[in-house]
């Protein structure tokens, strides 16, 4: 700057109407940016900035100023979650006020049929209302998050807190859900493996019996050979069968001992607040997604959850699913809070 641009400069006390015009502004980098305001000596460039500045104060005296309040910078936040980083409750919460204003002035805003030169500023916003009441959803305030803050999460939770309660009556009800419309079938299959032992008891007298008569000579060779070759496969098959039934039962018997387990392992995170690898690799076996599906209107995604020891306590769980389009255009699937 020349001499004389920056003696007008402090004639006219630039520096106390950008001090005025800063004490306006709502955000930080708001404050910043009009503190770093300079004349401009390019006369088209003034002309735009006149205009702009006269469409403006029209559109306020017919509609009043725009709402604004809490805005804050969230450019590193934003740019640190693009590289797959985590945010913080605070950063969250400061986001979705962002997204509120975002859509505050977008409803202020209404397109004139003839069009202004700063309708370009309106039109380059972009309200999420779904991200925005997913966020406030999921953390109330700062200091508090949601059992809805993910599908996941609740479930843990809603198991965490049962067992932090009353860690007996908890596995009581883990055990009540294994063994609903098993106690039937388990009955069967010790009646059908006490038949099975009875009846291999009954075969071995049996191939001694017809041995016997055939070295007495009171049965035939033939007759041996076939009898003898019926009694052993039907042999082959129970003692199988009840192998299988066997090992059934001794699992079950081992799952009433893991329901006890899982109930003194989850006991200590009622209050966890986020998901992390060290927690899944604790309480989770593994988590089925399946295919994106219409239900109701809605695009969902189903997930089973199997925990250790106990495997998968519930139907499955819906995760809705809604494209939050960012800064780079990519499409990102984000989770339902329910």
């Amino acid at each position: 700057m020349s001499e004389l641009f920056e003696k007008s400069i402090r004639v006219l006390e630039l520096p106390r109407l950008l001090e005025m015009l800063e004490h306006h502004a709502v955000s930080a980098e708001a404050k910043a940016r009009a503190r770093r305001l300079t004349p401009s000596d390019d006369f088209g460039e003034v002309n735009r900035l006149l205009d702009e500045t006269d469409a403006a104060r029209k559109m306020i005296m017919l509609r009043g100023s725009p709402a604004f309040g809490g805005v804050r910078d969230v450019g590193e936040a934003l740019s640190r979650a693009e590289r797959g980083g985590m945010l913080n409750t605070r950063e969250l919460l400061d986001i979705a006020g962002l997204l509120t204003n975002v859509r505050r002035v977008q409803e202020y805003y209404k397109e004139d049929e003839e069009g202004t030169v700063i309708d370009k500023l309106f039109l380059s916003l972009h309200p999420n209302r779904f991200l925005e009441e997913k966020i406030k959803r999921a953390i109330p305030d700062e200091d508090t998050i949601a059992d809805a803050a993910s599908t996941e999460l609740a479930d843990i939770r809603r198991h965490a807190m049962l067992a932090a309660e009353d860690t007996d009556a908890y596995a009581d009800y883990l055990m009540g859900l294994s063994q609903a419309g098993q106690l039937n079938e388990q009955k069967a299959m010790k009646k059908e493996l006490d038949a099975a032992q009875r009846r291999l008891s009954e075969l071995t007298t049996l191939v001694q019996r017809i041995y016997e008569d055939n070295v007495f000579g009171r049965l035939s060779d033939d007759l041996y050979q076939t009898l003898s070759a019926k009694y052993e496969a039907e042999t082959k098959e129970l003692k199988t069968r009840a192998a299988e039934i066997q090992a059934l039962l001794t699992e079950a018997t081992n799952k009433t001992q893991g329901i006890q387990d899982f109930a003194d392992l989850v006991a200590p995170y009622a209050d966890i607040t986020e998901l992390d690898e060290e927690l899944v690799h604790t309480l989770i076996e593994k988590i089925i997604v399946h295919e994106k599906e219409i239900i109701d209107g809605e695009t969902v995604m189903r997930i089973e959850i199997y925990y250790r020891f106990i495997g998968k306590t519930s139907d499955c769980l819906n995760r809705s699913v809604a494209p939050i389009k960012t800064k780079t255009e990519s499409v990102v699937a984000t989770d339902s809070i329910a």
